[in-house]
Parts: structure tokens; C-alpha cells; sequence
């Protein structure tokens, strides 16, 4: 068995294990979600400072291969202990890199991750028509307009009674 480092391992186990029991077969469709969410706790970094959100965050070498209208093409090496996992395993990552663009761009953006053999393709592919600027505002801007719920602005940018904010 590979060694791994303790942090790492840990995040294996919750992966591997612990998630993937709890949530089933909707795993790849939550944690994608989750890794949008994520990328609001961290909004809008650059280049630099996403390759090395991702190297910290465990999850590889991220690397941007093509940027062609609004279609990002992106490679990640992930740890040797992750490379070679099942097609929805890696949907955390692409979430928080289609919110990551979002947020740049002000507008919407959907993420897919397609495993190869030792690296993982991400595509981030943009709706420029669909602008929903307030969308990325972070929970404690939010906070400042009690009477909206904040989980409702964060997920869909819209309130508690289907408003726009």
C-alpha cells in the first residue's frame, strides 16, 4: 500500500468512505455542488493563487491547457492516490472551478470532470447571456439583508419569495 500523508489519508477516508456511503448514488451530484460552495468561502482568485489553492487543498497540479470563447479547458494531476478514480469522483473539483470562473466573469457556469488515465479533464463551459452578478456575493455581505435567507442567494440568486438580488 502506497504511504500517504496523514491529511491526505484523512481526505481519502472521508471520500472514499464516509461520503460515498452517506450520499449514495447522488455522491458526484452533491459534492460538485460542494465544491461550488467552497468556491465562494474563496471567491475570485487568480491563476496563480487557484494552482495554489489546489495544490494545498490536495487535490494536484491544475493547469489551464486552452481558454477559447467561453470554454475553459483545464488538466489536473491529482495525487497518485487519487488518479484512477470512478467518473464522479472528482465533481468537487469542477464545481469549485466552474464557480471560480463565474465569479471572474459575472456569470453562469458548469464544470464537468472526465478522468483519464493519470490526469483529470475539467471543462468549464460558460453561459455569458445568463449574468446573475449578485449570485457571488459571499454569505456575510448578504448577512447585511436579514430578512433574506442567505442559502437561498447563495444557491440560486434569488430570495425567499423568488426576487432577483
Amino acid at each position: 500500500m502506497e504511504t500517504m500523508s496523514q491529511p491526505t489519508f484523512a481526505i481519502e477516508l472521508l471520500r472514499d468512505y464516509v461520503l460515498t456511503d452517506l450520499l449514495g448514488e447522488d455522491y458526484g451530484q452533491v459534492i460538485y455542488w460542494a465544491g461550488k460552495r467552497v468556491a465562494r468561502k474563496f471567491p475570485v482568485m487568480p491563476d496563480d493563487e487557484l494552482v495554489a489553492f489546489f495544490e494545498e487543498a490536495g487535490w494536484g497540479q491544475l493547469t489551464l491547457v486552452k481558454e477559447k470563447g467561453s470554454k475553459f479547458s483545464f488538466e489536473l494531476v491529482p495525487p497518485p492516490s487519487t488518479q484512477q478514480k470512478a467518473t464522479g469522483y472528482y465533481q468537487l473539483e469542477a464545481g469549485f472551478l466552474a464557480e471560480q470562473i463565474a465569479g471572474r466573469l459575472q456569470c453562469v457556469a458548469e464544470g464537468f470532470a472526465e478522468p483519464a488515465r493519470q490526469t483529470v479533464h475539467i471543462t468549464v463551459q460558460l453561459d455569458r447571456k445568463d449574468k446573475e452578478p449578485m449570485r457571488f456575493l459571499t454569505a456575510s455581505a448578504l448577512s447585511v439583508y436579514s430578512s433574506i435567507p442567505t442559502h437561498a442567494c447563495l444557491h440560486t440568486g434569488r430570495g425567499a419569495h423568488g426576487q432577483r438580488y
